[in-house]
């Protein structure tokens, strides 16, 4: 998922670096090693510069309004599979085997740490567009709804923990602030 504004970050942070690598190559670089990844964007033609460096599909969002849950309905109808990953690009150190014990669950689930729901760390089925569909129709936008009405199991991340023991693997990163203090670490 890479369609959002990137408002609080003050510029495009699916293209911001860290180890030299843009966000969204380093989640494509995990992405694609567990499942067919695609690409879901208002504006996919910024990321040409992947193109022959990993296989992905491009799934266009549309104009209008910026919403999560815009996206995961264009990927949804879009996407022929029963049950779709959904990650966000502002995830540099996601890892492969957190998205294998993710998708080795029947969806819907989502991940939670201690008390937060990554809405969009999610593995959701097919039939989920029909409740997307009604949370849009009644102007609704937050992902946590969607969770909240198809009663998503929550993975307790901590459960990842034996392979991810500080948990960072779902660090992501909305401000310049968390960006220059993840480039200082």
């Amino acid at each position: 998922m890479c369609g959002g504004r990137s408002s609080r970050f003050g510029a495009d942070k699916t293209l911001a670096t860290f180890n030299g690598r843009p966000f969204i190559e380093k989640v494509l670089a995990a992405a694609t090693q567990v499942a067919p990844t695609y690409l879901v964007s208002k504006n996919p033609l910024k990321f040409h510069f992947l193109l022959g460096r990993y296989r992905f599909g491009l799934v266009v969002e549309g104009e209008g309004v910026y919403s999560p849950l815009v996206g995961v309905r264009a990927a949804l109808l879009q996407i022929p599979a029963r049950a779709l990953l959904f990650l966000p690009a502002d995830l540099p150190f996601v890892s492969p085997e957190l998205l294998r014990w993710i998708v080795s669950h029947p969806p819907p689930v989502v991940v939670k740490d201690s008390n937060r729901l990554h809405s969009l760390v999610t593995f959701l089925p097919k039939a989920a567009v029909t409740v997307v569909d009604s949370l849009l129709k009644r102007g609704e936008h937050r992902v946590f709804r969607l969770h909240r009405e198809l009663k998503t199991e929550e993975l307790p991340l901590h459960l990842f923990s034996h392979r991810d023991y500080s948990l960072k693997s779902l660090t992501n990163i909305n401000r310049k602030e968390e960006y220059l203090e993840t480039l200082c670490r």
